[in-house]
């Protein structure tokens, strides 16, 4: 019994950090797109590479969509109402 019990608790720590990892790739993904598109062209406007406001942009995308998924993952799990 004790041996199930060690294989549920490495089965719900593997689906933990599955949620966590797709919760990541999805608030990447707006996140790259906005750097794919901003980055080359305030590069070719300065005429060089800046660590200015689009990689602030770019970092605070990415933490709010991060944000907002993980709400509505665990609000979609516990049940409580968004």
């Amino acid at each position: 019994m004790k041996r199930y019990r060690g294989y549920q608790k490495w089965r719900c720590a593997a689906l933990w950090a599955a949620l966590i990892l797709a919760e990541l790739m999805v608030a990447a993904a707006p996140a790259v797109t906005t750097a794919v598109l901003l980055i080359p062209a305030l590069i070719k406007q300065r005429g060089r590479l800046a660590y200015g406001s689009e990689w602030i942009l770019v970092t605070l995308i990415f933490c709010l969509m991060y944000r907002t998924v993980h709400e509505l993952v665990c609000d979609r799990i516990f049940g409580e109402e968004a």
